[in-house]
């Protein structure tokens, strides 16, 4: 991309345009729509921000509370005394709304970074035992100083996620995949991904709900996925739904049992105290439905 104006690393820190998992977001006076990007664009480089002097993983205070910026890329927000973050993330936790409480039991977090994720998890699951995997000791680190890590009660493991999936033999009632990596210009799902999705379904217990975050792969995804639905992964019944963020790129995946709907979804998360407020910018999609063979239950 052609530069019109190079700016220096003052003035980015005042109008930040960094990646969230590869989709352009611009925090200036809070949260700029997507539809001021290409103004934007014109001011700044996509990677502007990351000078010789700049650390890779940071925190930027902006309206809405703290971003965790790391290569580059919009990683995690924190808005404290808030439990959701009214974006993507919100997301990635919104499908546990199809689990009753006695089903949230163990939850797995492939991709923890700032814990924004696992924030609303906490909140929609009190008793849950949560697992966060997270390849990067500085992310770790900056979220315990800065986005009050320890004080969700997470079982935070600093590991590779694929290495985890092979050794853990634990089972999951909720599964997030939200690996990515790569800087602003580069940001991707690993070379391994979707293929992690065969791993991610053989710990997944039959009735359990397994999400995915995605970006260009989302199609590839989306056929993988499928390909479980139809081989009946998901127990006797299985649903695939996609919930999409107003002004992101991301698409999020969502395959578990028949309580699981796009309708149901969007009524679940009107209703919630902790996600009401992000209704407005999530829209909910039933991709597929099926009925298939019991496999047996997962304890």
């Amino acid at each position: 991309m052609l530069l019109v104006e190079s700016p220096s690393p003052s003035s980015f820190r005042t109008a930040l345009l960094v990646i969230l998992c590869g989709c352009f977001h611009v925090p200036s006076d809070g949260f700029t729509p997507a539809a001021h990007l290409q103004r934007a664009l014109h001011r700044l480089s996509l990677c502007a921000g990351q000078s010789s002097g700049e650390p890779r993983v940071y925190v930027e205070t902006i309206d809405e509370g703290q971003a965790l910026v790391v290569d580059g890329t919009f990683a995690s927000l924190y808005r404290p005394g808030k439990v959701s973050t009214n974006c993507v993330w919100d997301a990635l936790a919104a499908p546990m709304l199809a689990l009753p409480q006695e089903r949230r039991r163990r939850v797995l977090l492939l991709g923890l970074g700032g814990g924004s994720v696992a924030r609303i998890v906490r909140a929609l699951a009190p008793e849950a035992e949560i697992v966060g995997v997270e390849l990067d000791e500085e992310v770790i680190a900056v979220a315990r100083e800065h986005f009050g890590l320890d004080d969700m009660a997470l079982e935070i493991i600093e590991g590779d996620a694929l290495e985890f999936l092979r050794s853990d033999s634990r089972s999951f009632d909720y599964i997030v995949d939200d690996v990515f990596i790569g800087d602003c210009d580069t940001v991707r799902r690993p070379d391994w991904f979707p293929f992690a999705i065969d791993l991610e379904c053989e710990r997944l217990r039959t009735g359990g709900v397994l999400v995915s975050n995605s970006i260009d792969e989302h199609k590839a995804v989306a056929r993988h996925l499928r390909g479980h639905l139809r081989r009946g992964s998901f127990g006797p019944e299985g649903t695939l739904v996609r919930v999409d963020v107003k002004d992101y790129s991301n698409h999020i995946f969502a395959l578990g049992p028949p309580s699981l709907s796009g309708s149901s979804l969007r009524e679940a998360v009107g209703s919630n105290v902790h996600l009401a407020e992000s209704l407005e910018v999530l829209s909910f999609c039933t991709v597929e439905r099926g009925i298939f063979k019991n496999r047996g239950v997962k304890k």
